[in-house]
């Protein structure tokens, strides 16, 4: 599993803390994970999730920001070299989504990419100089994928990627 997530009108209320995979814990330890900004489950909200084949190299990023807004981002590695996760609402990516936004907190899993995982996923500014990093937790791995606090400031030209070498 790559994300998961409420789904409100549209909109991401909440992004969801996943486990892990199959481990010995089952990929839970971890869970249950508080949530950085926690919101009420209204009638009509969804919760939304990708499950993923053990060979999809989908990647995701879940963000949470300091007005309480929560997004998630995506990439489907389809070779090696850079890679830009962007929304997986509208496709578009970090900078142009979240401008002028500070986020506080951040997970991201790495699908069936650990093998060619070849950096962290970075938040770049716009000369491409890394301003935030967080580290994969594996997508079959043993424990669950929870909020990390972070700090970062998002502007229009920022990008969220990460490198894979094959």
């Amino acid at each position: 599993m790559t994300y998961s997530f409420v789904r409100s009108a549209g909109k991401i209320k909440l992004a969801l803390p996943i486990g892990g995979g199959t481990g010995t814990s089952g990929g839970n330890c971890g869970l249950p994970a508080p949530l950085p900004y926690p919101k009420h489950i209204a009638s009509g909200d969804q919760v939304i999730t990708m499950a993923n084949a053990g060979t999809d190299r989908e990647a995701a990023v879940s963000v949470a920001c300091s007005n309480g807004e929560y997004h998630v981002f995506s990439k489907t590695v389809a070779g090696s070299g850079e890679q830009e996760l962007v929304s997986i609402l509208d496709g578009q990516g970090i900078g142009v989504t979240l401008q002028g936004r500070t986020i506080t907190h951040w997970f991201a899993v790495a699908g069936a990419n650990d093998a060619e995982l070849t950096s962290p996923v970075y938040l770049l500014d716009g000369s491409g100089v890394p301003i935030g990093s967080v580290g994969f937790s594996a997508g079959a791995g043993d424990c669950a994928a929870t909020f990390h606090p972070t700090r970062c400031q998002v502007a229009l030209n920022s990008r969220l990627v990460f490198r894979t070498d094959a």
